[in-house]
């Protein structure tokens, strides 16, 4: 993803939440583009808090550079139940089947303002 997309990205969650704290919106932009990697409108939580903190899996590592300053998982954990109070982003559980037909159930994080989502999704 190009640094331009993340820009835009930015500029589309300010358009809606214009009064969030510098940390806030960079959790937001994570969240819209980690949902676009998946190509889902949610988007799995471990995934946003790996990205968003020095637990960055190996290979995400090309990403780092789209976020300079990793948080520490206790402040990614204050950050995002925050943006939970002020009914910004919402935590769902879902249903996963996987390949041999198990099923798990995984914690996602998605917007709860769809126009939101479909901008950020559709931009690319």
């Amino acid at each position: 993803m190009s640094d331009n997309t993340v820009t835009e990205d930015e500029d589309i969650v300010e358009k809606y939440y214009p009064d969030l704290s510098e940390r806030e919106l960079e959790l937001l932009v994570c969240l819209g583009w980690t949902m676009k990697d998946f190509n889902m409108t949610e988007a799995y939580s471990i995934e946003v808090e790996a990205r968003m903190t020095e637990n960055l899996p190996l290979w995400l590592e090309s990403d780092q550079e789209k976020i300079q300053n990793k948080l520490l998982p206790d402040e990614y954990k204050d950050i995002l139940s925050n943006l939970i109070s002020k009914n910004i982003v919402q935590e769902k559980t879902l249903e996963t089947i996987y390949g041999d037909s198990s099923i798990r159930s995984d914690q996602y994080l998605t917007f709860t303002n769809e126009d939101m989502t479909n901008e950020i999704l559709a931009n690319t």
